[in-house]
């Protein structure tokens, strides 16, 4: 699970600089209209990362290594699955 937290912490490192770059572009009115399709469609993606990340780290921080706890890892993954999920049905339905 470390391994996926390092990933999950890399892709939402990399996908914030894209964002931030791609504001940048858009507001200095480069590259056309692809900097506006980055921050358009690129949020999800980013907030997946970013949940996902912050729940491992938060768990890797409220457990022992050498005795993990299921109930916390159940906890988490519906706590963080219902705050994705709340984020796409706001993201889809209100827009």
């Amino acid at each position: 699970m470390r391994t996926l937290q390092h990933i999950a912490g890399f892709c939402f490192f990399a996908l914030g600089l894209l964002f931030v770059a791609a504001y940048v572009l858009l507001r200095g009115e480069l590259l056309g209209v692809w900097p506006a399709y980055i921050l358009q469609y690129g949020d999800l993606p980013l907030l997946l990362s970013g949940l996902l990340y912050g729940a491992l780290s938060l768990y890797f921080s409220l457990t022992n290594p050498a005795k993990p706890s299921r109930t916390l890892q159940i906890v988490l993954s519906i706590v963080t699955v219902l705050l994705f999920a709340g984020v796409c049905a706001m993201n889809f339905w209100i827009a």
